[in-house]
């Protein structure tokens, strides 16, 4: 049997780094505009973390 769906293994505080961040749309979004974790949190990308992921020029 096959199952399909997104299991969520880390929280946003325990997360290793990102590879990619998919932000979908659609009804339930239109709450999570006023969630005060998501809006006014920190970046969940950092600075390090982006010029590691960042090609290099070599």
């Amino acid at each position: 049997m096959t199952t399909h769906g997104t299991r969520a293994d880390h929280t946003l505080d325990d997360r290793p780094p990102l590879d990619v961040l998919l932000v979908p749309g659609g009804n339930g979004t239109r709450r999570e505009v006023s969630n005060s974790v998501l809006v006014d949190s920190e970046p969940l990308v950092t600075d390090e973390e982006t010029a590691a992921a960042a090609p290099s020029n070599d």
